[in-house]
C-alpha cells in the first residue's frame, strides 16, 4: 500500500516538474521575451514608424486593431491558464488526488496555450499580409536598430 503511494507521489512530482518548468526555450537560447511579445513589438515598431514605412491610413488602422485584438487575446488566455493552474494546485493539495481530474486540467492548460500560439501565428501572418514586402523588411531593420539600443524615430 505504501509502495503505491510513493509511486503515485513520484509520478505526480515528475509530471508537475515538466508541466510547471520555468525556463522558456526559443530559437536555441533562453529568452525572456515570449513569441507573442516579439510579434507585438513588431506591430508597435510599425505603428511608431508610420512615416518611415509609408503606411497608408488603412494599413495603420488594421495594425492598431490587430495589436489591440492580439493583446486582448494574450491577456485572456494567460488569465485562463493561471486559473487552470490554480485548479491543478488545489487538486494536488488534496489528501486523495483525483488523477483523472488533474489529467483533464493539464490537458485544458495546454489547449489554452495551443489556442494562444495559433492566434499569435495568425497575427504574424496577418502582419505580413498588411505590410508590403519592402515595408516588412524595413520594419525588421527598425526592430534590429531598436534592439541594438538605438531609438526608433517617432
Amino acid at each position: 500500500m505504501s509502495g503505491k503511494i510513493i509511486k503515485c507521489a513520484a509520478v505526480t512530482v515528475l509530471v508537475l516538474s515538466f508541466v510547471f518548468g520555468g525556463v522558456s526555450y526559443a530559437g536555441g537560447h533562453c529568452s525572456k521575451m515570449g513569441w507573442e511579445d516579439k510579434v507585438l513589438k513588431k506591430i508597435k515598431v510599425a505603428l511608431m514608424n508610420k512615416k518611415e514605412l509609408d503606411l497608408s491610413a488603412d494599413q495603420y488602422e488594421k495594425l492598431k486593431k490587430m495589436k489591440y485584438d492580439l493583446k486582448k487575446e494574450v491577456i485572456t488566455r494567460d488569465a485562463e491558464k493561471d486559473l487552470v493552474y490554480l485548479d491543478i494546485k488545489k487538486e494536488m493539495w488534496k489528501d486523495k488526488i483525483d488523477l483523472d481530474k488533474v489529467d483533464g486540467l493539464i490537458d485544458k492548460k495546454y489547449d489554452i496555450k495551443k489556442a494562444k500560439a495559433k492566434k499569435v501565428a495568425a497575427a504574424c501572418a496577418e502582419l505580413k499580409q498588411i505590410l508590403s514586402k519592402e515595408q516588412y523588411e524595413e520594419m525588421k531593420d527598425l526592430c534590429r536598430e531598436e534592439k541594438k539600443g538605438k531609438k526608433c524615430k517617432r
